[in-house]
C-alpha cells in the first residue's frame, strides 16, 4: 500500500528536481574556461541528476573523449567558450536516450549554422512545457490506476505504471532514432 502512496511524493519530489536541475543561459558562465572550471560547473549544476552522490556528471575523459570523436568541438588553446558548456548540456540531457553517434549526427546537422544559444533557450522553453505535460501524464497514470479494480495491490500497480513510463520512453527513444536515421541518409545523398 505505501509504495503506490509514495509515488505522489516521487512526483512532487521529481517536478522540483527538474525544475531545479534546468540551467538557464544566464548561469552558464560567459567566460572562457578550463577544464576543471567546467567540470565543476557542470557537476555542481547537474547534481540533482545523479542517482548516487558518489557518480560524476562528467570526467576529464568523457570530455576528452567527446572532443576526440568529434561530438564536442575542441576547445580553444586549452579553454571551453560558453557555447561549449551548452554543447556539454545538450549531450548530458541527449546521451541519456540517445547513442553519442546519434547525437554526432544530430549537432552535425544542426548545429553548424545555428545561434547555439537560442537553440539551447528554445530547448529551456519547450523542456518546460514538457515537464508540466509529464508530471500531469503520471498524475493522469496515478488516477486511473488508483481507480482501476482490478489492480488489486499497490506492487502490480506499481509495475504497470513503471511499464507505461518505460513503454512511452521506448516509444520516444525509437521515433527519435528514427528521425536521426533520416538525417543520416539525408546527409548521405
Amino acid at each position: 500500500m505505501e509504495v503506490f502512496m509514495n509515488i505522489q511524493k516521487i512526483l512532487e519530489l521529481t517536478d522540483k528536481t527538474l525544475d531545479d536541475c534546468k540551467i538557464e543561459i544566464s548561469e552558464i558562465p560567459n567566460i572562457n574556461l578550463y577544464m576543471e572550471q567546467v567540470l565543476t560547473f557542470l557537476n555542481d549544476e547537474l547534481d540533482e541528476f545523479k542517482r548516487d552522490p558518489k557518480d560524476k556528471i562528467y570526467t576529464k575523459s568523457m570530455i576528452n573523449n567527446y572532443v576526440k570523436s568529434q561530438v564536442l568541438s575542441k576547445p580553444d588553446n586549452k579553454k571551453y567558450t560558453p557555447n561549449h558548456v551548452i554543447e556539454l548540456l545538450l549531450i548530458f540531457y541527449m546521451k541519456q536516450i540517445l547513442s553519442l553517434d546519434d547525437i554526432k549526427i544530430l549537432f552535425d546537422y544542426s548545429l553548424a549554422n545555428n545561434n547555439l544559444r537560442e537553440i539551447y533557450a528554445s530547448y529551456l522553453n519547450h523542456t518546460n512545457n514538457e515537464y508540466l505535460n509529464v508530471s500531469s501524464e503520471i498524475n493522469n497514470y496515478i488516477n486511473i490506476l488508483q481507480s482501476d479494480e482490478e489492480l488489486k495491490n499497490d506492487e502490480t500497480k506499481t509495475l504497470i505504471l513503471i511499464s507505461l513510463l518505460t513503454a512511452k520512453a521506448n516509444a520516444y527513444k525509437m521515433f527519435s532514432e528514427k528521425l536521426i536515421d533520416s538525417l543520416k541518409k539525408d546527409n548521405n545523398k
